[in-house]
């Protein structure tokens, strides 16, 4: 089973966002927009959704996340790595076409 958010892993070294996430931007958007896309929204994910409308605990977590980016960093090439595999063997789902 995966997370209730795609860019909040279950635990803590679990890959963030969960790879099929990744995977969907990279497949629809390219590696250069997922980049994008990580930069913006995974130092945002450490904090509870409750929080993320204070100014005040939203500069606590830009200093919080220079602290944690190791960690974030390890957990994004973890997911890269999977959306990687999932991009490599391709689609799993066959297109539904309308013959008539």
């Amino acid at each position: 089973m995966g997370s209730w958010d795609g860019f909040r892993p279950t635990n803590w070294f679990a890959p963030r966002p969960i790879p099929s996430v990744l995977y969907l931007t990279r497949k629809y958007f390219g590696n250069k927009l997922a980049i994008l896309d990580l930069l913006i929204k995974v130092p945002s994910s450490i904090i509870p959704i409750q929080y993320k409308r204070s100014p005040t605990v939203l500069l606590l977590v830009s200093i919080l996340s220079i602290f944690v980016s190791p960690l974030m960093i390890l957990q994004g090439a973890r997911s890269w790595k999977q959306a990687s595999k999932m991009i490599y063997e391709g689609a799993k789902i066959e297109v539904l076409t309308d013959n008539k």
